[in-house]
């Protein structure tokens, strides 16, 4: 078989909400069209995979989930190349680690095939936001946050009741009288899931159910995107000398007053910028310890993209700017978590593309299309 007629396989891996799809909800929305459509003008054929995870399953878990699909969906001996975003680029470095074990099935005759390892905005140095996320208050924040922004993607936007809410909520007020937070939030948890079944319809009642299933059983990967935890995985987790790595970093606008006003009168854009402030303001900045310096390449990458290197306190809303980095930089945007899958404003593209949350960082389907075509680019170079 000659080069050309190779077939090239490209595994899309999710963070933590782990889901390939939810209804009409894609997790990447829009990325295939892209690569594809690189990949043909380039005279290759690819393939793309996409892989479900458990939604806050441990990292050994996911990397064994993607194993598993790899196994299944891939003929021995065609080439590999993963990328995942956010937690997703932990499970594929798990992966590719050698000598890695993730149980019974034998890791390396796959791990050996993995020419390439792309991460979009991964905390490769774990996330201060995690910490947020434990606990008697944090796991239903976590539990109301996930089914709000599933909601809010798959619809387009959240009842602006539930958002006004949920952002009273996490700046302090009580929303019932001598009411304890966590209360508020089991409240407000219970309402946001009534919602997204009333979305989903019969048909995906099941899946409501086994998705908040997950979310309060398998709660594992929290925990374990704390930096603390993640300076631990970096000292066990090494990267294949044979095989690709590189990166994809975001930042967004820091949330000011001028920001506000740029939403104008908009009850639901203003209610969903106080979530996304909070946020911002607790995902950044890393301990002084655990912070990664941007290496020469990476620091004239980031000049090029926003005249100037990101700062400790620079973040795409979930993850700190410098905690993204790892491998060579193949591009720095300006977006926040979810605009570098697809998940940012343009309801007139078709099919469109819905927002999650009103981050003011202006990212669009162009510039969605120059971070995937970058990538894909990258991939084809090797």
């Amino acid at each position: 078989m000659s080069e050309s007629q190779i077939t090239q396989h490209v595994v899309l891996v999710p963070g933590f909400f782990g889901f390939v799809n939810f209804g009409p909800l894609i997790y990447f929305a829009h990325v295939k069209e892209i690569i594809e459509a690189a990949f043909e003008r380039h005279g290759e054929r690819v393939q793309i995979h996409r892989v479900r995870t458990g939604p806050v399953a441990s990292l050994r878990q996911r990397a064994g989930d993607l194993l598993a699909v790899i196994e299944d969906e891939i003929p021995p001996g065609e080439p590999l190349h993963i990328i995942g975003h956010s937690s997703g680029g932990l499970d594929a470095r798990l992966l590719a680690c050698p000598g890695v074990d993730l149980g019974a099935v034998e890791v390396e005759p796959i791990a050996s095939r993995i020419r390439s390892v792309v991460t979009i905005c991964t905390p490769h140095c774990g996330s201060p936001l995690s910490d947020h996320f434990v606990g008697i208050i944090g796991e239903p924040l976590l539990r109301t946050f996930s089914v709000l922004t599933v909601i809010a993607l798959r619809e387009g936007r959240l009842p602006a009741r539930l958002a006004f809410r949920f952002a009273r909520a996490l700046v302090g007020e009580r929303l019932l009288p001598d009411t304890p937070v966590h209360v508020v939030l089991d409240t407000l948890e219970r309402e946001a899931v009534a919602e997204l079944g009333r979305a989903c319809g019969e048909d995906d009642s099941l899946r409501v159910a086994d998705f908040m299933k997950e979310l309060r059983r398998d709660a594992h990967l929290i925990p374990q995107l704390a930096p603390a935890a993640v300076d631990l995985f970096n000292a066990a987790v090494v990267d294949r000398p044979e095989t690709f790595y590189g990166c994809v970093v975001a930042r967004a606008p820091k949330p000011k007053l001028r920001s506000h006003v740029s939403l104008g009168l908009s009850f639901y854009e203003q209610a969903t910028h106080v979530l996304f402030r909070w946020l911002r303001e607790r995902s950044a900045p890393m301990p002084r310890d655990l912070e990664v310096v941007p290496d020469l390449a990476q620091s004239v990458a980031m000049r090029a993209a926003w005249g100037e290197v990101a700062r400790s306190e620079d973040s795409d809303g979930m993850v700190p700017t410098r905690s993204q980095i790892h491998g060579e930089l193949i591009h720095a945007a300006t977006a926040d978590h979810l605009d570098v899958i697809g998940h940012f404003h343009a309801p007139e593209h078709e099919p469109p593309h819905h927002d999650w949350i009103a981050s003011t960082s202006r990212f669009g389907r162009a510039e969605f299309v120059a971070l995937w075509e970058a990538v894909a680019h990258r991939i084809l170079a090797l």
